[in-house]
C-alpha cells in the first residue's frame, strides 16, 4: 500500500494507507521505521509497527489514566478512540488491561 503523511495530531503525524487511516506516530518512530511520504509499505510492516509501537503506547495510555482513578471500560475506550487508535488496537489494549483486572466492572455499576 502506498502511504500518505497528512496532518499532526498534536506531536504526533497520522498516517494512511490508500487514503484509509493506519496509526499515528511520533517523527522519531517514522524515521526509526525508515518511512516516508508516498512509499510504499507492506501489509506485514504495518502489522509489525501496530504490535511494536502502537499497541504498547495505547496500553501505556490506558495505565495512566488508571493510575488517577478508577474508570468505565466505556470510558477507557472513549479516551484510546478519541487520541485516535483503531478498534482492534482498543480491543487488544482493553483485554490486556482487563487481564490484570484493572476494570473494577462491579464497582463502577453502583
Amino acid at each position: 500500500m502506498t502511504i500518505e503523511f497528512r496532518s499532526k495530531t498534536g506531536k504526533k503525524v497520522n498516517i494512511y494507507g490508500d487514503g484509509s487511516f493506519l496509526f499515528a506516530l511520533y517523527p522519531g518512530e517514522i524515521r526509526e521505521y525508515g518511512l516516508e511520504d508516498g512509499a510504499e509499505l507492506e501489509v506485514s510492516e504495518a502489522e509489525r509497527i501496530v504490535e511494536e509501537t502502537v499497541l504498547p503506547r495505547a496500553k501505556r495510555r490506558l495505565m495512566n489514566i488508571l493510575i488517577k482513578g478508577d474508570r468505565s471500560e466505556a470510558e477507557l475506550r472513549r479516551s484510546l478512540k478519541t487520541n485516535l487508535y483503531d478498534d482492534e488496537t482498543i480491543e487488544k489494549a482493553i483485554r490486556y488491561i482487563d487481564s490484570f483486572h484493572y476494570i473494577n466492572k462491579f464497582f463502577l455499576c453502583l
